[in-house]
């Protein structure tokens, strides 16, 4: 994973737009789809390699072998995604799906608020999302949270989060006091496609604090030291607009040469019309009398009491509600809490157990009261009164 040395001009082709655009981004408190931080990692751990080579931290993770390997599985939660080599979305990374150098996945955090000059690599912002690393055998549970990066306008940054920790230092979470990751940009590199989208790629991370986030034998320093890099690589990406879904194309990282840009056609520019004159500005017309106000239609008949439950767990923003029946079955679906027709809480049903997230910034603590409970992406819905 290095990047040519040819200089910078040369290596922008002539499909990519001139760099100002977009290059500043500036996002209100309100998440938005489009722009987003994408950590990229190959899935390889191969214990026959030579030393310091093919084995990263998802490797090792989701290592297959008998005894040894940790078995384990990785997730998302709260917007994050995965999408796996063949650009297609994954809910969970075990040891069945592909391994090997080349087999890169991508974990891709919306963004939440900040400011981000990817032209001068300079500000802060904050994302959303939860992975989750998980092994059983091994018995660690290790969560990168709502990440923050920090870019300092001089080749370098960082990138806090929180989560749960695999050190026995500080108990079982860690906070954002201090980077999980430094983030090296020397080898970084600002692409603009055809439809808009930019990238600024190559992001390579370091550990930053020993025994914070990830266990005492990755030390300060540690991610370079191995190829490919033990945590991949980071990479900002901005879409023309929150609508915009650019053509699938391989995952970013830290390779030799920019991606391919996406094609889009371009037809030719016809000649520019004669302006036309400027029409007379119209009279408003007369205000129309008010209506008579019609009669008050009948009361409407009372709604059957919500399905009961009652709040078994509250940690941070998740809480774990019983129900008195399962509304949606027994297998378990994405549904949304619902209350003035606002969601303030997403998660997932699964029989009767309820676990669900509150929206960050909302100030809610414990649910109680009545909710509609929604199934998302589906018609189902379903009253519910927590206590």
């Amino acid at each position: 994973m290095t990047e040519s040395n040819r200089p910078r001009a040369a290596r922008r082709a002539s499909w990519l737009l001139p760099l100002t655009l977009l290059a500043l981004v500036a996002l209100p408190a309100t998440a938005s789809a489009a722009v987003s931080l994408d950590w990229t990692t190959a899935n390889v751990f191969n214990s026959a390699a030579p030393a310091n080579t093919e084995r990263t931290w998802l490797g090792h993770v989701t290592n297959p072998t008998p005894f040894s390997g940790a078995n384990g599985t990785v997730t998302v939660a709260d917007g994050a995604t995965i999408t796996d080599p063949g650009g297609l979305d994954e809910s969970t990374i075990d040891g069945t799906l592909p391994r090997g150098v080349d087999e890169l996945f991508t974990f891709s955090y919306p963004a939440d608020a900040g400011l981000i000059n990817l032209q001068e690599r300079s500000g802060s912002m904050e994302f959303e999302g939860v992975v989750s690393f998980v092994s059983v055998p091994h018995g660690f549970t290790i969560t990168v949270e709502d990440p923050r990066i920090v870019l300092d306008g001089e080749g370098g940054g960082q990138l806090f989060a929180t989560g749960s920790t695999g050190t026995t230092v500080g108990g079982d979470t860690y906070d954002d006091h201090a980077p999980v990751w430094n983030l090296d940009l020397s080898l970084a590199t600002l692409n603009v496609y055809a439809d808009g989208t930019q990238t600024l790629s190559c992001l390579v991370p370091s550990i930053a604090t020993a025994e914070h986030a990830f266990p005492a034998n990755y030390p300060v320093g540690a991610g370079p030291n191995r190829t490919p890099n033990t945590f991949g690589a980071f990479e900002l990406r901005v879409s023309p607009s929150d609508t915009a879904t650019p053509a699938p194309r391989p995952a970013g990282g830290c390779a030799s040469e920019p991606d391919e840009p996406i094609p889009g056609p371009e037809g030719p520019q016809g000649p520019a019309g004669p302006i036309g004159a400027t029409g007379a500005t119209g009279v408003i017309g007369p205000k129309g009398d008010t209506g008579a106000k019609g009669d008050r239609g009948p009361r409407g008949r009372r709604g059957r009491r919500g399905l009961p439950g009652k709040v078994k767990k509250v940690v941070k923003r998740t809480q774990v509600i019983r129900l008195a029946e399962a509304p949606f079955g027994t297998k378990a679906v994405k549904v949304s809490v619902v209350r003035n027709g606002k969601a303030i809480a997403t998660g997932t049903a699964s029989g009767r157990k309820l676990r669900v997230t509150t929206r960050k910034g909302r100030g809610f603590n414990r649910l109680k009261g009545g909710y509609v409970l929604k199934r998302i992406g589906g018609a189902s819905r379903v009253a519910i009164s927590l206590s």
